[in-house]
């Protein structure tokens, strides 16, 4: 759940700091720092750097980390889960046969082996109905994979954004937690 904050933070929230980096050119860390934040990455200046330089090193990093990773996570497009084919899979016809079956035998074992027509036509309307139910809530679990699936594609792109943007940082003297 924790993963799927940052996404969001990053999705949402990030992609507004990046129309207001070109406004802040007297402040630029902000944007930098709210990446940090964003993606829970600490820097610190472990060589003395002015805050000046931490800055324009994160800036030289977070560039280079888009390069190298293919990731830009202050442009980044969330991932659409991939579509849940909905068509009829036997799952209504499968519930009506056994529905019906069972219909018949009740209806023979209760009115004699005359009158169970009937039973099995209320038998196979039950049974159809349990098969809808059952398709309808196996197509909501199929729904329920494919968006966390796509929401741990996002995550992995992050994490290897990350990677780049954290090995830049630590190359240039900083001790990133």
């Amino acid at each position: 759940m924790k993963s799927l904050a940052m996404i969001v933070v990053l999705v949402c929230f990030v992609p507004a700091c990046a129309g207001a980096q070109a406004a802040q050119t007297a402040q630029p860390t902000s944007v930098t720092a709210s990446l940090n934040k964003a993606l829970g990455v600490f820097v610190f200046p472990a060589k003395e750097q002015t805050p000046e330089q931490q800055s324009l090193d994160e800036q030289a990093c977070y560039s280079w980390a888009v390069q190298q990773s293919g990731v830009d996570p202050l442009n980044m497009t969330p991932t659409k889960a991939q579509p849940v084919d909905k068509s009829p899979d036997g799952s209504v016809l499968a519930g009506a046969a056994v529905g019906a079956m069972g219909g018949a035998i009740v209806g023979s074992m209760a009115h004699g082996h005359h009158h169970h027509g009937g039973a099995a036509a209320a038998g196979a309307m039950v049974g159809a109905m349990a098969g809808a139910a059952h398709k309808s809530k196996k197509d909501a679990q199929k729904e329920q994979q494919a968006q966390q699936t796509a929401v741990a594609t996002d995550k992995a792109k992050i994490d290897t954004f990350k990677k780049a943007y954290t090995a830049c940082l630590q190359g240039k003297g900083y001790s990133v937690n």
